[in-house]
């Protein structure tokens, strides 16, 4: 979106994290997908993660340090705080509710198989599907929190993730 972000709260962001921290602005818009598919075009760090959450969603505080931890032990796999198995044994992973990729995961195909993809309406918000199907076709891990904890981490939505704006 083109909203301006409130300049104290960068400045103050910038302060704190330094070059570690980038606001990632882009004239398209990708629907669901615009987290993800700007964010690994400008990366260019192969050695990295890429971290999703949504800023209206309660996290719970080990979050972070449990997707990490888990990812550095599954390389090469994409790591999410929630998803659920189909039928047919797909891992379908949301990003809703955290989710970490390595990005040495990404095949040189994604991104322009994504914008393809994204052209045909029914797609515009079925990120996770998306995503979900295409790591399945190609053989890439992934992994559930949820899945191997007793406990799940749980997420609550704040009153303000029920707008009109909400995807």
């Amino acid at each position: 979106n083109n909203e301006p972000y409130d300049e104290q709260v960068l400045k103050s962001m910038e302060e704190k994290f330094g070059e570690k921290l980038w606001v990632n602005r882009f004239p398209k818009d990708f629907g669901a997908m615009s987290k993800l598919l700007p964010t690994l075009e400008r990366m260019s760090e192969e050695d990295a993660y890429v971290l999703l959450i949504d800023d209206d969603i309660n996290y719970d505080c080990r979050l972070i340090e449990s997707l990490v931890d888990t990812a550095q032990t599954e390389r090469h796999a994409c790591v999410a705080n929630f998803g659920f198995v189909m039928a047919d044994g797909m891992i379908y992973n949301q990003a809703f509710a955290g989710i970490l990729y390595d990005k040495k995961i990404f095949p040189k195909d994604f991104i322009p198989w994504v914008k393809k993809v994204l052209e045909h309406p029914d797609c515009f918000r079925a990120d996770d599907f998306l995503v979900s199907y295409y790591f399945r076709k190609h053989g890439i891990k992934a992994k559930t929190l949820g899945f191997e904890y007793p406990t799940p981490i749980l997420c609550s939505e704040f009153d303000y993730g029920h707008g009109p704006d909400a995807l």
